[in-house]
C-alpha cells in the first residue's frame, strides 16, 4: 500500500485492522532523486 502522508496510512490501520491479528510495519520509502540529492555533496567527482 501507498501513501503520501504516513498519517493517514497509520489511522487506516487503527481503523480497520484492529482485532484482526494482523500486524503492520510501516517502512518509508525515499526516491532515487531524493537520494542523489542527499549524497551528492558527499561524493568525490574528481
Amino acid at each position: 500500500m501507498e501513501c503520501d502522508d504516513a498519517r493517514l496510512l497509520q489511522q487506516w490501520i487503527l481503523a480497520n485492522a484492529r482485532d484482526t491479528g494482523m500486524t503492520f510495519e510501516i517502512v518509508p520509502v525515499v526516491t532515487s532523486a531524493e537520494t542523489r540529492e542527499v549524497v551528492a555533496p558527499f561524493l568525490d567527482e574528481s
